[in-house]
């Protein structure tokens, strides 16, 4: 796989390589305490495991929790591609965008 491939471009085979490299890469950086970077590439993991999974499991209008983040109910207002868009309920009137894959439906473990 091209290191400039879009993740859009990829196979499942290769979403599935790249996650694990990204997965690999971030508990690096974290562990080197470069916190930032790390939620960066936990950022792409879970775009690109947006990718494996069907959008249409995203319903417009629907309330989800949001994956490793705590407080608020996310409304989805619209979908673009793999992105969620919409508000939480915590910041409304703030329109965010999340990778539809930290989208879930179980509310975040305390």
């Amino acid at each position: 796989m091209k290191p400039d491939k879009l993740l859009s471009e990829m196979s499942p085979e290769e979403l599935k390589l790249e996650m694990e490299r990204l997965k690999q890469r971030g508990l690096e950086l974290f562990e080197a305490g470069d916190y930032e970077e790390a939620m960066v590439l936990r950022t792409r993991w879970y775009l690109a495991a947006s990718y494996l999974m069907d959008p249409k499991t995203i319903e417009v209008g629907g309330e989800y929790f949001i994956e490793g983040e705590p407080g608020g109910v996310f409304a989805v207002s619209h979908l673009d591609g793999v992105m969620a868009h919409g508000t939480l309920s915590n910041k409304p009137g703030v329109p965010l965008a999340y990778p539809i894959a930290m989208l879930t439906k179980e509310p975040p473990v305390e």
